[in-house]
């Protein structure tokens, strides 16, 4: 799971919980338990999606490079991925 989906998935579980807690509350189930419900299915419901939304915004950016963002095997490789030697801090 890659940094983006995981900021997504902060504000797609408060959105998702949030809509069912106003769901329920609509419905005249007030208390704790569908609170805890709503959370719940706000995880649940909610990581799936942010990961989506996170592939749908790599798919559409032009300067994403699958390539260029993964982590790379060989630390102690003498060039970058480049072609460019790398610089030893």
């Amino acid at each position: 799971m890659d940094r983006l989906s995981l900021f997504v998935a902060m504000m797609t579980w408060t959105v998702v919980s949030g809509a069912i807690i106003i769901l329920f509350m609509s419905m005249g189930y007030i208390g704790w338990m569908p609170f805890l419900v709503a959370v719940g299915l706000g995880f649940v419901v909610g990581l799936p999606m942010a990961k989506g939304i996170s592939a749908r915004i790599k798919r559409q950016d032009p300067d994403w490079d699958e390539k260029r963002n993964r982590p790379d095997p060989t630390p102690d490789a003498e060039v970058d991925v480049d072609g460019e030697p790398r610089r030893r801090i």
